[in-house]
């Protein structure tokens, strides 16, 4: 699989958090990571003190191999 881990600054860790779940939304959606992966998700988010941005790490899961 793969992880990607980044930081993500906005207004607000709330419209962060929003921006970030709707990037996670269109990597799902999109044809050519569709057919690699099998989940895509927001396995971890940290807000730190300053309110205004987030750490997050996003796991992507091999689909299974066919025979």
């Amino acid at each position: 699989g793969l992880v990607v881990r980044g930081a993500l600054r906005a207004p607000s860790s709330e419209q962060a958090t929003q921006e970030l779940r709707a990037w996670v939304e269109s990597l799902r959606r999109d044809k050519e990571l569709g057919t690699l992966f099998g989940s895509i998700k927001i396995s971890s988010i940290e807000r730190p003190e300053d309110g205004n941005s987030l750490r997050f790490e996003i796991a992507c899961n091999l689909k299974e191999a066919t025979p």
